[in-house]
């Protein structure tokens, strides 16, 4: 079990945070999680970190995590990987902002199960979540998205209460092309100031993200 709690990490842009392997006396690859390993990621703040786990190269089995979880964080990209080809059974992103990144999230297994609730989403240039098996995406706020998929080849199993920007280009492409229905119009103080302390300002009725859309009304 991995856990960060309450850090600020100020990551190297050119390198990954995690790797996916270590190597033995013989330089042969063994993965560095144990099979049903935990991370998580509470209360934390991530920036200028290239990636942060992504699965390089597929000459070693891969072992499965039990959980990937990031809850009240907010984690902060490079334009590249933040968790790319690991395999976990289960997915959860909540009360999170994630900004900058290529692909969010993307498991190499195809039984995942995502929980995606209250969270902000911007600047997302690739596909933001996919493979899997089933997601659960509610109360969800997406800003500056240029990806075509929000959602790529997994069951939508709810998805209520999302919010877009006005003028936000969403593919919203899913499974067969079903679209996730976002409200919009709600985010007219959006910026793209680098600046996190003024980047998120919440439009009033606004109740989904990370805390500062809550304590900002």
């Amino acid at each position: 079990e991995l856990s960060f709690r309450n850090v600020e990490v100020e990551g190297n842009g050119s390198d990954y945070f995690i790797y996916t392997h270590i190597q033995d006396g013989t330089g042969e690859r063994i993965c560095r999680f144990a099979e049903g390993g935990i991370v998580e990621f509470n209360g934390c703040y991530f920036h200028g970190t290239n990636r942060i786990f992504q699965w390089v190269g597929n000459d070693v089995v891969k072992n499965k995590l039990a959980s990937f979880t990031i809850d009240d964080c907010i984690m902060v990209g490079t334009n590249n990987a933040l968790l790319e080809n690991y395999e976990s059974a289960n997915v959860v992103l909540t009360n999170s902002t994630f900004d900058s990144w290529n692909c969010l999230v993307k498991v190499g297994n195809e039984d995942a199960v995502y929980d995606v609730q209250n969270c902000t989403f911007s600047g997302i240039s690739g596909a933001m979540l996919e493979g899997g098996a089933s997601i659960t995406f509610n109360n969800n706020i997406v800003a500056n998205i240029s990806s075509s998929s929000i959602i790529w080849s997994m069951t939508l199993t709810e998805a209520v209460d999302n919010y877009a920007e006005t003028g936000t280009s969403l593919g919203n492409k899913l499974e067969e092309n079903t679209n996730i229905t976002f409200q919009t119009g709600l985010l007219p103080n959006y910026s793209t100031s680098d600046d996190l302390s003024t980047k998120f300002i919440p439009a009033t009725g606004i109740d989904a993200g990370d805390p500062r859309w809550k304590t900002q009304q």
